[in-house]
């Protein structure tokens, strides 16, 4: 069922705790065989802490018409390596599991969309795993496509 209402604004500081919390999100899902899920957990932990305490970050908060937090999404800026044009760009965006297929990620995404159109930008970027198959399914349906592919091999 899909959430009536979700409201987005600004991040405050009551926020924090709730944006902090959902770091653990970044890794449900199937990691690379040669990454140290604990690695990344703190390292994800690590950078929501130093993005609630930097007031230069874009943060803003979802929450339904009661005031409760459903999710965030982090927004600034990227250059492209080759053309060098600015672009819109999508750092970090997560959904409380309890909100998680209610609209929410639609509703930030769309957001984001907007927050780029404003800033002056003609595109939006993000990065997101192979194996993150449901984030993966909400970009494709809401038209983003694949551009550049990052291959890994493992050295003995």
């Amino acid at each position: 069922m899909r959430i009536e209402q979700v409201n987005i604004r600004p991040m405050e500081e009551k926020d924090k705790e709730a944006i902090i919390s959902l770091s653990s999100r970044y890794t449900e899902f199937e990691l690379s065989s040669w990454r140290d899920r604990k690695a990344m957990e703190d390292a994800q932990k690590q950078a929501s802490l130093e993005a609630v305490n930097n007031p230069e970050y874009n943060i803003f908060v979802a929450e339904d018409s009661n005031g409760l937090f459903l999710g965030y999404i982090q927004l600034g800026e990227f250059t492209d390596s080759f053309t060098k044009t600015k672009q819109g760009f999508i750092d970090s965006i997560a959904v409380a599991k309890e909100a998680e297929g209610k609209g929410v990620g639609k509703s930030l995404m769309c957001f984001a969309e907007k927050w780029a159109k404003e800033q002056g930008y003609g595109t939006i970027v993000l990065y997101v795993f192979a194996k993150n198959k449901k984030a993966r399914s909400l970009y494709e349906k809401m038209n983003y496509t694949e551009e550049t592919i990052k291959y890994v091999k493992i050295l003995d």
